[in-house]
């Protein structure tokens, strides 16, 4: 198809998502019980069709802005998956998702791009879409004190570029855990990923 800055975007973020799979996919833990999972900000929708492929009861909803999802709906119909996923186009930081009828979000690359008022908010939402002790994953660029080199520079670099850009920042552990404590979202815990300036936490619905 004839691809705009949009979708040259989309593209180059899912070449971007094929690096991190193989370290990110073991690290994720889905209950043989969950059968909803909401991926906001999910682009290309590469995590969730992979995470699908895996698991045969989940289904997933994709929530992004209508110009990227006309790109990720291609790639669905690609996956033969488009009885699975259902395609939400949105202003994530506005929308309203059901009410403790999700098994599990992934928030993948998309703090960095808000402001911390957004985030907050954001975090709300994702407590409030969660089942009692449903997880989120959050994955992430963090301002990390205790890396060095390539793994805090790469950051560093990134918040730099979106400051410039769009307003957007990188941030610390503590903001995480700032906005997932004011949301009811617990036990916020940092998941080993052996990829440098990239950072995987997860945090679950009190209840």
């Amino acid at each position: 198809f004839n691809a705009g800055p949009s979708q040259i975007y989309t593209i180059g973020m899912m070449d971007l998502a094929k690096l991190i799979l193989p370290h990110l996919l073991p690290r994720l833990d889905v209950s043989p019980d969950a059968r909803t999972m909401l991926d906001l900000g999910g682009s290309h929708g590469l995590y969730s069709i992979e995470l699908l492929k895996r698991h045969a009861g989940l289904t997933a909803t994709i929530a992004d802005l209508p110009a990227v999802l006309r790109t990720t709906q291609i790639f669905v119909e690609q996956c033969a998956l488009r009885d699975r996923i259902t395609l939400f186009p949105c202003d994530m930081t506005k929308a309203e998702f059901r009410p403790e009828e999700t098994d599990i979000v992934l928030a993948f690359n998309i703090i960095h791009g808000l402001s911390s008022e957004a985030n907050a908010t954001l975090f709300q939402s994702i407590a409030s879409t969660l089942r009692p002790g449903s997880p989120v994953y959050i994955l992430d660029q963090l301002d990390d004190d205790r890396a060095s080199g390539v793994a805090r520079l790469l950051p560093l670099m990134m918040g730099l570029n979106l400051l410039n850009e769009i307003g957007g920042n990188v941030y610390t552990l503590k903001h995480i855990e700032a906005w997932c404590g004011n949301a009811g979202l617990t036990k916020v815990r940092r998941m080993r990923l052996r990829l440098p300036g990239v950072s995987l936490l997860r945090a679950e619905k009190g209840g």
